[in-house]
């Protein structure tokens, strides 16, 4: 039985292309980019959270990242509250027995995910249209 040969035109391209863009995809870039799209929430969260007397439910509201992964190359990012900061902010958020729910931060994440993750999108449309130019 004789050996069939496969001939591939344009690989060396699709290869340089891969490798544009395995470097436009940086951990600074999409670690940029996520805080970017996370920062659209906790805005919502800020200006939706009742003011208390210290103010330190809305300056508990961050960004965050957190390394994960081998070696730490994957970044998640995520809107949050820091509880260091405000303890009582999941009282605020749910209610007691003593104290009606003020809920800030779900509606805030329901009303801005959209946008959030359209940011996120074209920033990643961004990174690669540059790489593959």
């Amino acid at each position: 039985m004789a050996k069939q040969q496969v001939r591939i035109d344009g690989l060396d391209n699709l290869t340089q292309d891969f490798n544009k863009l395995s470097k436009a995809f940086s951990h600074k870039q999409l670690e940029k980019a996520g805080l970017e799209s996370a920062k659209i929430i906790t805005q919502e969260a800020k200006r939706r959270a009742p003011r208390g007397p210290t103010g330190n439910l809305k300056r508990s509201i961050k960004e965050k990242t957190f390394q994960t992964g081998f070696k730490g190359e994957i970044t998640s990012v995520l809107a949050a509250v820091d509880r260091r900061i405000a303890p009582h902010a999941h009282f605020v958020e749910e209610g007691t027995s003593h104290m009606a729910a003020q809920p800030f931060f779900r509606p805030a994440v329901m009303s801005k995910s959209r946008e959030a993750a359209n940011k996120f999108q074209n920033e990643l449309e961004r990174m690669v249209n540059g790489a593959v130019k």
